[in-house]
């Protein structure tokens, strides 16, 4: 059976990545490392329930100071 992921599945995780994009479980998912380059991170994720496997791309947004410079 071919592994079949919709928009609407990509568009939930993209909203809160807490869980596998095809079968929806929170706690089956483990990161590799995570590799920067430039603005842009990428870390290959897998779902160990589904065996699923994808990539995240994390771009820079924002920073936060974590103390005052003052």
């Amino acid at each position: 059976m071919a592994k079949r992921l919709t928009a609407k599945k990509i568009e939930k995780y993209l909203k809160r990545g807490s869980s596998c994009t095809l079968c929806g479980r929170a706690l089956a998912l483990e990161g590799e490392s995570v590799e920067i380059d430039g603005n842009e991170a990428r870390q290959e994720m897998s779902c160990f329930d589904c065996d699923l496997r994808w990539i995240d791309i994390y771009v820079l947004a924002r920073i936060e100071l974590a103390e005052s410079l003052t």
